[in-house]
């Protein structure tokens, strides 16, 4: 049909309908850009032979170079000497069409310092499908890897105190009756003393390797759940069945929410 087939009424609806579409396609475009300028993450487009193309905002904060000085440069200027390949590694990857998500390396900034980042590359396709160039998002994950590593010392520590200690450690939730449930860690000692490799201890509790006779850590639970700590004594079987007196020192803590 030709334009000249249709009334005023009919070329207006089109009109209309083409302005809509052209106006929704202008509020998207809008809100994507306002993505990429307002996220804390660093968006770029790269060139298949690693040329960047496009740097937002947040680039610019993680790496310090302006748009001005990072577009047209190779993505080279972003990775350590050291470190080289894994441009080559990456865009063979886009090359073939495979997204690369959540990859953890390290960028060089502009002062010459490192950041630990997570980066996502997917390829661009023009509209028969060829790859053309890829989007690259990097977040900024050093903070996190700082905590990661605080958490990891923090623990070797707590680790080297906790198999290390003269006295036999347990560690046990309590169950939703008040009573303390299986061990979830126990220490080296306990294992020696007991006879029970790792392994079984954490199959059972307190009960199974307290005396029949002597049920003191029951008796106790309610001064230690009141008070938060008990010392008491009490009779312990060893797997081959030797009686051995102990004192014991509890109390309760808070771990990931459960005591």
């Amino acid at each position: 049909m030709k334009h000249q087939d249709l009334d005023q009424q009919e070329i207006l609806n089109i009109l209309l309908e083409t302005e809509q579409k052209l106006q929704e396609s202008e509020d998207e475009l809008g809100y994507l850009k306002s993505i990429i300028e307002y996220t804390e993450d660093a968006i770029m487009s790269i060139g298949l032979d690693g040329t960047i193309l496009s740097w937002n905002p947040g680039a610019e904060n993680i790496y310090g170079y302006t748009s001005i000085e990072a577009v047209g440069n190779s993505v080279t200027m972003l990775i350590p000497p050291y470190n080289t390949g894994e441009l080559s590694l990456i865009l063979a990857w886009i090359k073939s069409g495979e997204k690369v998500t959540h990859y953890e390396t390290l960028h060089k900034c502009k002062d010459g310092s490192l950041a630990d980042i997570s980066l996502s590359v997917s390829p661009i396709k023009d509209a028969n499908g060829k790859v053309v160039s890829a989007s690259s998002i990097a977040r900024d994950i050093t903070d996190d890897k700082k905590m990661e590593l605080k958490i990891q010392e923090s623990e070797e520590k707590f680790r080297e105190v906790f198999n290390n200690a003269n006295d036999a450690i347990f560690l046990q939730t309590i169950q939703s009756d008040g009573n303390p449930g299986k061990f979830t860690e126990i220490n080296d000692v306990a294992c020696q003393r007991l006879g029970y490799c790792r392994e079984e201890l954490l199959q059972i509790g307190s009960e199974d390797i307290e005396s029949d006779q002597n049920h003191q850590i029951s008796s106790f639970m309610n001064t230690i759940q009141s008070e938060g700590t008990a010392t008491f004594e009490s009779i312990q079987v060893t797997k081959d069945g030797t009686h051995i007196p102990v004192e014991i020192n509890s109390h309760i803590f808070n771990l990931r929410g459960r005591r």
